[in-house]
């Protein structure tokens, strides 16, 4: 599954892909009550249209990726 000299090498790669990736976030959702860690759901929409986002990324120096994932996870913060 995983990909080596980054060569997908076939047709279904980005479902496979999708698919590891729903099974790991599922499979952290169903362990975190096993270790008293409350998981919760944020949505992300409106994180990389923001001027919140722009000057995290002046700021701290934060790729748009990193700055929408430091926004996602204050929110979720915020909502507890």
């Amino acid at each position: 599954m995983w990909v080596r000299g980054g060569d997908k090498g076939h047709e279904n790669y980005n479902h496979k892909v999708m698919v590891f990736r729903s099974s790991i976030i599922e499979r952290i959702a169903l362990k975190a009550p096993l270790y008293s860690i409350r998981a919760g759901y944020v949505s992300p929409k409106g994180t990389t249209n923001s001027e919140e986002h722009n000057e995290l990324m002046r700021k701290y120096r934060l790729d748009r990726h990193t700055a929408s994932a430091h926004l996602t996870a204050l929110r979720g913060l915020k909502h507890q």
